[in-house]
């Protein structure tokens, strides 16, 4: 089942300064099971530019202290993130 984890009208970058003080909507999913394949080659930054307004959406993703079972920002456990407008 798929379940939004959040949502924003405003496209906001930090380093950008697109819509500067609004705020990045948190993921958060509650995962429970067993350990999975993880991908590698993974991206900190992607930027999404719409191609009929030019407006642009930045995803940032960021190192998190703790354990994190052998995952990092570049080789994570996040497959596919599914985007739309």
């Amino acid at each position: 089942m798929q379940v939004p984890l959040g949502e924003s009208w405003w496209p906001w970058c930090p380093r950008t300064g697109v819509s500067p003080g609004r705020k990045p909507v948190a993921a958060r999913p509650r995962v429970l099971g067993p350990d999975s394949h993880y991908g590698t080659k993974g991206l900190r930054k992607v930027t999404h530019e719409s191609p009929t307004t030019g407006a642009k959406t930045c995803f940032t993703f960021c190192y998190a202290a703790g354990n994190n079972n052998g995952t990092s920002v570049e080789d994570g456990q996040i497959p596919e993130v599914i985007f739309y407008t």
